[in-house]
């Protein structure tokens, strides 16, 4: 069998970079992946890929007076950007049907009207390749959910290997889209056990606060760090960031 390992090399100043909607072009480069076994083609697979940087910044407002709180921001490129955008919820409840169209039509009325950023939604699903092929060639940033939702989760050790194979799978499935702007752990989690959404007396909240660093600090932030870590990760939807992590 013979191996072929490669690398193109291309001058930094010859690559156009891929913008949100508004701030520039979606430039997209086509990668192709070709497999030989004895001087023959086994396998080739084509992606689209784009070239750029994303930083979420939260420094303080005034480091002389920290209670002045922090700026929570990001910058794509360098540049910072103000998103404007929605919540994206899965189009049906029967992804084996073919909605291709009415997704298509979602996301370009969502570009249209000057929107450049869409919240994947943890009480929804991962979507199809379709999905984020279209935001990368629309300039659609997307702020995207793990898929844990309003709920408590159990940390053993059986549930957790199950976690761990899910956000592998997925984070490597699609992690390539430049669409994709920050990975956050769940929809509302944090919110809800510091709201006092479920009053159960046998699981205090010392205990789901424990439980929940657990999850999703200790075990899936790491995880999410070493699968991808050209973007930021936060622990949830909505969250105080690096205060929360505190």
């Amino acid at each position: 069998m013979n191996r072929v390992v490669g690398k193109i090399e291309v001058p930094e100043d010859e690559v156009k970079l891929w913008w949100p909607n508004g701030y520039g072009e979606q430039n997209l480069y086509d990668v192709t992946i070709l497999i030989f076994v004895n001087g023959e083609t086994l396998k080739s697979e084509t992606i689209q890929v784009g070239f750029r940087t994303v930083e979420l910044i939260q420094d303080y407002v005034d480091p002389n007076d920290i209670l002045r709180g922090r700026h929570f921001y990001f910058k794509v490129n360098g540049v910072p950007i103000f998103l404007k955008g929605s919540n994206w919820i899965p189009v049906s409840s029967f992804p084996a049907r073919n909605f291709t169209s009415r997704m298509e039509f979602l996301l370009e009325s969502a570009r249209e009207i000057g929107m450049n950023a869409l919240r994947v939604s943890g009480i929804g699903r991962f979507e199809a390749e379709e999905f984020y092929r279209m935001a990368d060639q629309k300039g659609i940033l997307l702020w995207h959910d793990l898929m844990f939702a309003c709920a408590l989760y159990p940390i053993d050790r059986h549930f957790l290997a199950s976690v761990k194979r899910e956000i592998t799978t997925h984070i490597t499935r699609i992690k390539n889209h430049p669409s994709i702007l920050v990975w956050s752990g769940n929809n509302e989690n944090e919110l809800a056990i510091r709201q006092r959404w479920w009053d159960i007396g046998s699981y205090p909240m010392s205990q789901q606060i424990k439980d929940y660093i657990t999850l999703y600090k200790e075990i899936i932030k790491p995880l999410v760090a070493r699968l991808d870590n050209s973007r930021p990760f936060l622990l949830s939807s909505p969250s105080n960031g690096v205060q929360t992590e505190a």
